[in-house]
């Protein structure tokens, strides 16, 4: 069996990933749902694989019909085994692939070499690791730059209008942003203590927890002591800061674009209800307890699955400050990722992301809210280098 760390091409058409056979391990479940149906093909003397299975797919996914193709390819000698399990691995985690005809396998799913110093986690885009007081880590994982349609068409179910107009912005440098949100322990290890009063045991308290109830301007303060700390250590001349809104949107749709990055999720209404879908994403009013009870509150970070880009929480759980003030619509809004900043200052900032008792409505890629500096609630921060 070939191995799936091919070498392949990067093209402007084409997304690469590399996986390692550990993660391929789980698809044999997959493998064996098309197996009757794929053979069935094959004995009555179909060729079912024909080129590309999903020569037609105009979003860079595969459906299962296509994994199953791929499949029945297989068993009728059409396509090598490794063909199946790439599509039946595409398929089974929704992920994009490249395609170029040219390539043995045709589709590719590797990443770059990591620069120097950067580690490559499996099944993950590269990352690095900042140090912090005590040895406290703080990962950020790197976003590769790219243009992206920014806020919600007029047709989205559940959209604001704060959330238009549509408008297409290019990001066209590579940057970091953090994998989680701020910590409780992370913030302790560079502040040495809670900006107002002590966290509440009634919202979670705990080192995994985010920090939550920090203002924009603490926020702020925040940062300055960690460039501070990662100048003073060494660990590179560039710094962490708040994302634009922009790059916030881009990092949190990680190359989708329907209403949530795992979906458009629209069986179910827009409440608190749960499709069976959402609440493996993203914690929100369905999956938390009421006020008051065990279980209502902050969640751990990272306890739910990430988007594309390997980012954990985008969606639900805090509402993350951005460097932006508050504009009521996007018109005249930047079109290359950077913050959209008045002079003089306005006097809100931008929060995305949704809280751990928001309506899922709240919890799309796009809605948008504002607060003042010095506003306090679900709110925190997730940094970017």
């Amino acid at each position: 069996m070939e191995s799936p760390l091919e070498e392949c091409k990067m093209t402007k058409e084409t997304v690469c990933w590399r996986k390692g056979w550990m993660a391929l391990a789980g698809l044999v479940a997959v493998m064996l749902l098309g197996v009757s149906t794929a053979w069935a093909e094959v004995l009555e003397g179909e060729v079912p694989f024909h080129g590309h299975p999903a020569d037609g797919d105009e979003n860079w996914r595969l459906v299962m019909g296509e994994a199953i193709a791929y499949l029945a390819g297989w068993q009728g000698g059409s396509n090598p085994m490794s063909y199946a399990i790439r599509a039946a691995y595409l398929w089974q985690n929704g992920e994009y692939y490249g395609y170029d005809a040219a390539l043995d396998p045709p589709m590719c799913w590797e990443l770059p070499e990591p620069a120097e110093g950067e580690v490559l986690m499996e099944g993950e885009y590269p990352t690095e690791t900042l140090l912090l007081p005590g040895g406290v880590p703080l990962e950020l994982v790197r976003i590769l730059g790219g243009s992206f349609q920014m806020g919600s068409p007029d047709t989205e179910r559940s959209r604001d209008s704060d959330e238009g107009p549509v408008h297409m912005v290019t990001i066209n440098y590579d940057f970091y942003m953090g994998k989680y949100e701020v910590t409780q322990a992370q913030w302790l290890a560079v502040m040495g203590s809670w900006p107002g009063s002590a966290l509440s045991s009634i919202y979670e308290v705990g080192d995994t927890y985010p920090a939550y109830y920090v203002t924009w301007d603490e926020a702020q303060n925040f940062i300055t002591a960690l460039n501070t700390h990662v100048t003073n250590t060494g660990q590179g001349p560039a710094t962490v800061r708040l994302p634009s809104e922009a790059e916030w949107e881009y990092a949190c749709r990680a190359g989708t674009q329907t209403r949530f990055y795992f979906g458009d999720s629209l069986s179910v209404g827009d409440d608190c209800e749960n499709d069976g879908i959402r609440g493996q994403y993203m914690w929100y009013c369905d999956n938390n307890a009421d006020y008051g009870e065990a279980g209502y509150g902050s969640k751990p970070v990272g306890g739910k699955l990430p988007n594309a880009f390997g980012l954990y929480d985008m969606s639900g759980n805090l509402g993350e400050w951005c460097e932006d003030d508050w504009h009521g619509s996007y018109t005249g809004a930047p079109s290359n990722g950077s913050a959209w900043i008045g002079a003089p200052r306005g006097s809100f900032r931008v929060l995305r992301g949704g809280g751990w008792y928001d309506y899922a409505r709240d919890c799309r890629s796009a809605p948008r809210y504002g607060g003042t500096p010095g506003s306090r609630g679900d709110f925190g921060l997730r940094l970017v280098r």
